[in-house]
């Protein structure tokens, strides 16, 4: 859960696009910052392609870029409330913050937000959103600057790392989370992704898909339930007709979930028909335990399993797990071979218990974070 973020108006951070979010919450007037792609060779397509995104929703737009002299001069003077959000470009972050400071930027965005003014930041407009740059330095391809101070500009207490499913960042990421995992709340974002961020917690928007990703809810039991025995009743045939009548137990997810140390231990996913698929993590010392994954056979090759499994393995790296492990039993060969593909390997271990009052064997997968 997200305490100690100082949002206070609509937060929307971003890997690529934007635009969606914008009608979400209804943002009419926005002060856009371009800054981060000074100097980038590309800075007009990154410019022109954040601009084009605002307009295309009819946004209307000022333009101030924070290492314009000219501009930053009346900074102070400028009636920001008539503007519904700011909105920072991507490039790059540290240049960003940099300006963000020398122009006295970051002392007046606390006052905003306080007023509902909205953040919308892209790319490295999300990163200086964070808690501190601090976790990017073996990912993004910027240097820092010497004697830069890397504390993030505090707008979300929830630091994105964008571009997750470019070539070579999920590795970064996943080494990101690792090493700073307790000191800060991380969430890799894929291009087409957008996370809405506030004082309970975030929100994945896939714009692509039309799903979200986000933490478990009190609300979510029924649909968890719901979820596991419709997907059990497709998964598990080799348990004969028990398996075809089984009936959603609520009570005892309500009760799970309402023990969760973090609802980000539990991750649902969602579209417009309801909850279509869950993960539910667990660690103890440096082992992490995928302890459910379900998703509905509506959904089945669409990648949600694949993204639910993702942030969850992230979640165990950020809580000290340097390996993971699952069961599923051995005749369960469709998710067998999903594990297999993605690098899980059998340890050996083997358990018997009886599930619907059948008997079944499970073997454990064992994966290096």
């Amino acid at each position: 859960m997200l305490t100690d973020g100082a949002a206070a108006g609509p937060i929307v951070l971003a890997s690529t696009t934007f635009g969606p979010a914008l009608g979400a919450f209804g943002f009419e007037h926005v002060l856009f910052i371009p800054t981060a792609a000074n100097g980038l060779t590309d800075r007009a397509a990154v410019v022109d392609g954040a601009r084009a995104e605002l307009h295309e929703h009819g946004v209307e737009v000022v333009e101030l870029d924070l290492e314009d002299p000219a501009a930053v001069g009346g900074l102070g003077s400028t009636d920001l409330l008539r503007f519904d959000a700011v909105c920072c470009s991507g490039g790059d972050p540290y240049r960003l913050l940099a300006a963000c400071r020398r122009s006295g930027f970051d002392s007046l965005i606390p006052g905003w937000l306080e007023r509902g003014v909205g953040w919308v930041g892209q790319s490295a407009g999300a990163l200086v959103a964070g808690p501190s740059l601090e976790p990017i330095a073996e990912v993004t391809p910027f240097d820092c600057p010497v004697g830069l101070d890397v504390a993030g500009l505090g707008v979300s207490a929830l630091l994105v790392l964008p571009h997750d499913d470019r070539p070579g960042r999920r590795l970064a990421h996943a080494a990101a989370q690792r090493v700073h995992g307790s000191s800060y709340r991380m969430l890799a974002l894929r291009d087409g992704e957008t996370a809405g961020v506030d004082g309970t917690g975030w929100v994945v928007s896939d714009h692509v898909s039309g799903r979200v990703v986000r933490p478990v809810r009190t609300g979510d039991a029924a649909g968890v339930a719901e979820c596991l025995a419709t997907a059990g009743a497709a998964a598990w045939t080799f348990l004969g007709d028990q398996v075809a009548s089984m009936d959603p137990q609520v009570e005892p997810w309500s009760w799970r979930i309402g023990r969760l140390d973090d609802p980000d231990d539990l991750l649902v996913a969602c579209d417009d028909g309801g909850l279509i698929g869950f993960v539910h993590v667990e660690a103890e010392g440096g082992t992490g335990e995928v302890d459910t994954l379900f998703s509905l056979p509506r959904v089945w090759g669409s990648g949600v399993g694949r993204r639910l499994l993702t942030l969850g393995l992230d979640r165990l790296r950020a809580r000290g797990c340097d390996v993971a492990v699952l069961w599923t039993e051995e005749r369960n060969e469709r998710a067998r071979r999903i594990y297999e593909r993605a690098g899980w390997q059998l340890d050996g271990a083997t358990r018997d218990r009886e599930f619907l009052d059948v008997p079944i064997r499970e073997f454990r997968y064992r994966l290096a974070l």
